[in-house]
C-alpha cells in the first residue's frame, strides 16, 4: 500500500482487509483521515450490501453447564465489547444486535474511532441482511486465492482487477481464466479420499 502514500500517490485504492486499518497503516499515516474505506455497491439499486470476510468458530464438544454458560455469553450481543474497544482490536461484529458505538476505543483520534464505528457498523449490518459471507480466496489454493511464492499474482484477484477494468460483459471469459489456471492442480489432482468400511 506504500505508493499511496507517496507525495505524489501512486495509487489512490488497495484492496485489503479491514486489519489494514488496525496498525499496517505506514508509520504517520491515521486511519480515519489518510486512509479509509468504501464497501463496493451491492447487485441492486438501493438493495441489501453484500459484505465478506473471515471468522472464528465456537464450537462446543461437552453438555454441561458450564459450556452452556460460556456458549450463552458468546451469543450475547454484549459479547465483544472489550475487545471492540482495545485500541488495536481487529473485531468485527457477528451479531446482529451488536451496537457499533461500543468499536470506538478510547485514547484514538475522533477520525479513528468514527472510522472503526462504520467499520462494525457495515459489518453488523450484512451480517442482519443475510448478506455477509466468508471470503472464498481464504479457502483457494496459493496462487489462486493469494499471490505463489514467487510473487505472481492470484488468478482469482487478478480476475476481479480484470472484471472491474473490462466490465460486466467479459465475466463469464474472466471466470474461465481462473477456472483454468494450473495453479488449481494440487487440489484437483489430490488423491481421492480412501474408503473406510462402516
Amino acid at each position: 500500500m506504500n505508493p499511496m502514500f507517496a507525495n505524489p500517490p501512486g495509487c489512490w485504492l488497495y484492496h485489503q482487509a479491514s486489519f489494514l486499518l488496525d496498525g499496517e497503516l505506514p508509520p504517520g499515516a491515521q486511519a480515519g483521515v489518510d486512509a479509509g474505506f468504501f464497501v463496493l455497491p451491492g447487485l441492486t439499486a438501493n438493495g441489501p450490501t453484500p459484505l465478506f470476510g473471515g471468522g472464528q468458530f465456537a464450537a462446543a464438544f461437552r453438555d454441561r453447564p458450564e459450556v452452556r454458560e460460556v456458549m450463552r455469553r458468546i451469543l450475547d450481543p454484549t459479547w465483544g465489547e472489550l475487545w471492540a474497544a482495545t485500541a488495536k482490536a481487529d473485531f468485527l461484529p457477528a451479531n446482529s444486535a451488536f451496537d457499533p458505538q461500543h468499536c470506538r476505543p478510547s485514547g484514538v483520534p475522533a477520525a479513528t474511532g468514527d472510522l472503526r464505528v462504520e467499520l462494525c457498523r457495515v459489518s453488523r449490518d450484512a451480517v442482519a441482511s443475510g448478506q455477509w459471507r466468508f471470503d472464498a480466496s481464504d479457502l483457494m489454493p496459493v496462487g489462486i486465492g493469494s499471490a505463489s511464492e514467487d510473487g505472481t499474482p492470484a488468478a482469482f484477484s487478478q480476475g476481479m482487477l480484470d472484471y472491474v477494468d473490462e466490465g460486466r460483459q467479459r465475466a463469464e471469459a474472466i471466470l474461465r481464466t481462473i477456472d483454468a489456471d494450473p495453479r488449481w492442480a494440487p487440489v484437483t489432482n489430490a488423491a481421492p479420499p480412501q474408503a473406510r468400511g462402516s
